[in-house]
């Protein structure tokens, strides 16, 4: 209250020392007073107590706790994966140390580039082979911020002083423990375990950067990183931590008969394409179809082809959603020179998803004897074809096509461009023919 502040006659009170009249309250009415008050207080008390002894206190799960219906749909979306079947196990004991303090939050192509130049530039030129080669450079860099830069740039070419610092830990680390060559680190992995052997050893390095060492060192694993993380996310809703999703990959291996390696690597592949929002798999199958109903008609009604008895195959439907697989058209052709029909395989086939489902079309037979005149092989180079006839003539071209099937298109659209596409290989086909001179028996 400031000192200015003028009191309200109701804001006034009696000073201490100033007694004030008592009230006139006879005993009785003051006794029920007291006697209403108590009884008031009894109920509440009553009530109360009645209350807290039939309640069940409920705990509310966490939003991000799996159910049993999240575990089935991860289940299922593991189980639907076209699985890679690779097991990385390095051999180069500098570039696995390297990559464990450089392949986590960094762009793919900044750490290849920085292992790539201490392989080119450095490690030759300044007899960097081993453990203590390494640890013995870095200490001619202070650990200060500044040293560390230096280091950085002596060692990758690059500023990420953070990264040669982690790089002094882990030799540090790695030293305490008695690793300091490849084998000696794989033996480490094969027995190693998260919690009692690597967290908190190397301020900065966790699960995953532990995840993806074994995985190098050839021991099935997961690593939770962007790409899983996002994966599960994407299926169940839950962002979840980074130790419950190894735990539940873990659960999950065996029941789909893979090893976590292999989903690990299916997994970062996929997402990394982005195929489980930007492609349609159940489409393609069903455009392989249109393309090879329109091949048969094609090849019923052209001379070319019909005289030489061609039969055309399509590969089982559920290859065609993410294997190398499509069409093999079979039947006789008779060169220039040539008096009896030559068995010719020609293939118009998708490369395999990790090659983003590339269209190429290709002709198979015996090379002619005495091999193809460089004539010939130039007329077809300048249509795009490429050509080897060592022991078998095979003339390759590329559709520049790629068979991914986007959520954003249409049956109508679907339908077309099967029609264009199966339109444009009859026309390659019979210019290949055109240009062996006497086409088809």
């Amino acid at each position: 209250m400031s000192e200015n502040h003028e009191l309200n006659p109701s804001e006034m009170t009696t000073p201490a020392n100033e007694s004030q009249p008592e009230a006139q309250v006879t005993p009785g009415a003051q006794t029920d007073a007291q006697s209403k008050t108590k009884d008031k207080a009894k109920v509440k008390a009553k009530k109360t107590a009645s209350k807290n002894a039939g309640e069940t206190k409920v705990v509310k799960p966490s939003k991000n706790a799996l159910t049993p219906q999240d575990r089935l749909k991860l289940l299922a979306a593991v189980s639907d994966l076209p699985f890679i079947h690779r097991t990385p196990k390095s051999q180069d004991y500098m570039r696995d140390v390297m990559l464990t303090v450089l392949d986590f939050h960094m762009q793919a192509e900044v750490v290849g580039k920085a292992i790539n130049y201490f392989r080119d530039r450095v490690q030759s030129d300044h007899g960097i082979h081993t453990h203590d080669d390494l640890t013995r450079i870095l200490a001619t860099y202070p650990d200060t911020q500044q040293g560390n830069v230096d280091a950085s740039l002596f060692l990758w070419n690059n500023r990420h002083w953070q990264r040669t610092h982690l790089l002094r830990g882990l030799l540090a680390f790695f030293s305490s423990i008695g690793v300091t060559d490849q084998e000696e680190l794989r033996c480490w992995a094969r027995h190693a375990a998260f919690d009692k052997d690597f967290h908190g050893k190397v301020k900065g390095l966790g699960l995953a950067v532990f995840q993806w060492l074994l995985i190098r060192m050839g021991v099935p694993a997961v690593k939770p990183d962007v790409w899983v993380i996002n994966f599960a996310q994407r299926i169940t809703g839950k962002r979840l931590a980074d130790k419950v999703l190894v735990d539940l990959f873990h659960e999950i291996a065996p029941l789909v008969g893979q090893s976590m390696t292999n989903i690990d690597m299916t997994i970062w592949a996929f997402e990394r394409m982005r195929l489980s929002t930007d492609d349609l798999p159940g489409l393609r199958p069903v455009w392989w179809r249109q393309v090879w109903q329109q091949l048969q008609e094609w090849i019923k009604a052209d001379e070319a082809f019909r005289d030489g008895q061609w039969n055309v195959t399509l590969d089982a439907l559920p290859r065609l959603r993410y294997d190398a697989s499509g069409i093999r058209m079979s039947g006789g052709m008779i060169w220039a020179g040539e008096t009896e029909p030559v068995e010719t395989l020609v293939t118009l086939m998708q490369s395999g998803w990790r090659e983003r489902f590339r269209l190429i079309l290709t002709v198979n037979r015996d090379a002619p004897d005495g091999g193809v005149n460089a004539e010939l092989k130039t007329c077809l180079a300048a249509t795009g074809w490429v050509v080897s006839d060592t022991g078998l003539f095979q003339a390759t071209l590329d559709m520049d096509v790629e068979l991914f099937m986007p959520p954003s298109s249409s049956v109508a659209a679907l339908m077309e461009d099967a029609g264009k596409v199966g339109g444009n290989v009859m026309r390659k086909l019979k210019t290949f023919l055109a240009l062996t001179e006497k086409p088809v028996l």
